[in-house]
């Protein structure tokens, strides 16, 4: 059993990878995606910024750039392959 925050983290995760990105992504795509899926405020923004870093799914490079860990989330790492350039497993 996993808590809601954790499972919506997922599904942002499985998100991102179904847009494309399988390494890094940027803060504001990561804003906006947020945004779109959980609404716009501030405060949303940095909560659910900070729900991704503390459960793993994602990881400071610089203060704008995050690195995304797929292999987190089951199915994302295919997921990415599959619509993303990418051709091999990382």
């Amino acid at each position: 059993m996993t808590s809601r925050a954790y499972q919506k983290s997922e599904q942002l995760i499985r998100r991102l990878a179904e847009m494309g990105f399988t390494d890094k992504v940027g803060k504001k795509q990561l804003h906006k995606l947020i945004k779109l899926e959980h609404g716009g405020d501030p405060r949303t923004l940095r909560n659910w910024t900070a729900n991704l870093r503390d459960f793993g799914f994602i990881e400071v490079v610089n203060p704008f750039v995050f690195r995304i860990r797929l292999g987190r989330v089951e199915g994302a790492l295919e997921i990415a392959v599959k619509n993303g350039s990418q051709k091999k497993l990382m």
